[in-house]
């Protein structure tokens, strides 16, 4: 059969349904691969959009501040100052969280404004306010 008698076929093929052309095999195959990626990806997307308002609840909320858990916290940061100094490290990150625990969402602790301090929630406020640590000077978003 001739090139142009399978061309017609076809298209005589696609008119009869409607002009809908079908996928060939590996044209199916890597729409089924993008469509199951896409499917992936939103669905690490909730999770990580899930888990992140976790944690900001979770912030939000202050620690009681006990004898034991001032002794758990000394213990954590000492273990990291030890590992920093190992490493031969100046510096220790003692405390992330979320831009969303400012009420700028960050602005001034970015911009290293003198009252940055005033716009912290939650768990960051009672520990820059309890003097226990320093905060770094970068939000997280």
């Amino acid at each position: 059969m001739s090139q142009s008698n399978i061309q017609q076929r076809s298209s005589d093929s696609a008119q009869e349904l409607g002009d809908e052309t079908f996928m060939s095999a590996s044209e199916l195959l890597n729409y089924m691969k993008q469509t199951e990626m896409a499917k992936a990806s939103k669905d690490v997307g909730s999770s990580t959009d899930k888990a992140r308002d976790e944690l900001i609840k979770l912030l939000l909320q202050p620690v009681i501040v006990t004898p034991e858990k001032i002794a758990e916290i000394k213990r954590r940061v000492l273990g990291q100052l030890r590992t920093a100094a190992v490493k031969g490290d100046k510096e220790v990150l003692v405390m992330r969280f979320p831009n969303a625990l400012c009420t700028d969402k960050g602005r001034a602790l970015n911009n290293s404004e003198k009252d940055w301090p005033g716009t912290l929630i939650g768990r960051p406020l009672q520990a820059s306010s309890s003097g226990a640590t320093t905060l770094s000077r970068r939000a997280t978003a």
